[in-house]
């Protein structure tokens, strides 16, 4: 590849794309080849690099076959290979940032996304792998940073990355940003219940009764679910309304007793349980001289 067109409108174009798909890189090596088993991806890329020794292109390739087969060393030195052999530095160096993070060794992939961010600060993909660098560092705070500005740049963030963020945030106790940054995370995604939940959290953490019913109340207009309605319970209980919250807790069982024979009625046992010892803790308030 002639130096012209490393630094020209298609190597930027690439790099873009790099970018902003990192963390998809991260996780596999595409859904076409999802389904193979890392074993079989390394021979694979293994007999590409025989046939086509001098492609940058499948040195690339074999690196994150070994890093699927959890290989790091072999990863890292296909990266060399590719490197060598004209592939694109930044290409390489976020690539190997992942195997490294992957490999538990987050000073040297942090040191390496460093180096990347200061050339291509809108690499959003690679910001998130730092971030996640400095969580596994203990460095939450600058993880928060990261994540704030990766994810809204992201074509497709994952649900799990706005989670990392505003666990982050509560870890240094800035809930009212966590929360914000649930919120931004379900208006790319939805009001999917894996960030609606964690947001009630908050809302009642920071004495939001009505705000922490409102999104519950979301989430039980899609379906009955007893777990939501006996978090409801909670939510009112703590509030200090306990025959809003006996009511709820009544309601959830009901729903657990119509439905104890079917299949996925088995899975309430526990959350019986609970509403048992919720019952006789609101009882036991209410007999208090």
């Amino acid at each position: 590849m002639s130096p012209r067109m490393r630094g020209g409108p298609r190597r930027r174009g690439r790099l873009v794309g790099m970018a902003t798909c990192l963390a998809a890189v991260a996780g596999t090596l595409g859904t076409a080849r999802a389904h193979v088993e890392p074993g079989e991806l390394v021979r694979e890329t293994t007999a590409l690099v025989a046939g086509h020794p001098d492609d940058p292109r499948v040195h690339l390739q074999q690196a994150r076959a070994h890093r699927a087969a959890r290989q790091w060393t072999a990863a890292l030195d296909a990266l060399t290979a590719a490197a060598a052999r004209g592939a694109d530095a930044d290409e390489v160096a976020a690539e190997r940032a992942v195997v490294l993070l992957a490999a538990g060794r987050p000073a040297l992939a942090r040191r390496e996304l460093d180096r990347l961010l200061a050339r291509r600060p809108d690499a959003f993909g690679a910001r998130l792998q730092r971030a996640r660098a400095c969580l596994a560092l203990g460095r939450p705070g600058h993880a928060a940073r990261d994540f704030a500005r990766a994810i809204p740049g992201m074509p497709q963030p994952r649900p799990e990355d706005v989670i990392a963020w505003h666990e982050a945030l509560l870890s240094v106790g800035r809930g009212e940003q966590a929360l914000t940054a649930l919120d931004a995370g379900m208006a790319r995604l939805g009001p999917i219940v894996s960030l609606q939940l964690p947001a009630v959290d908050i809302e009642v953490a920071l004495g939001h009764t009505e705000r922490a019913l409102a999104r519950l109340d979301a989430l039980l207009a899609r379906t009955d679910n007893p777990a939501w309605i006996a978090r409801r319970g909670d939510v009112l209980a703590r509030a200090g309304r306990r025959d809003e919250a006996r009511t709820e807790y009544v309601r959830a069982r009901s729903l657990i007793t119509s439905r104890h024979r079917s299949a996925h009625g088995r899975g309430f046992a526990e959350l019986d349980r609970r509403l048992d010892a919720a019952l006789a803790s609101l009882t036991r308030m209410e007999t208090r001289p």
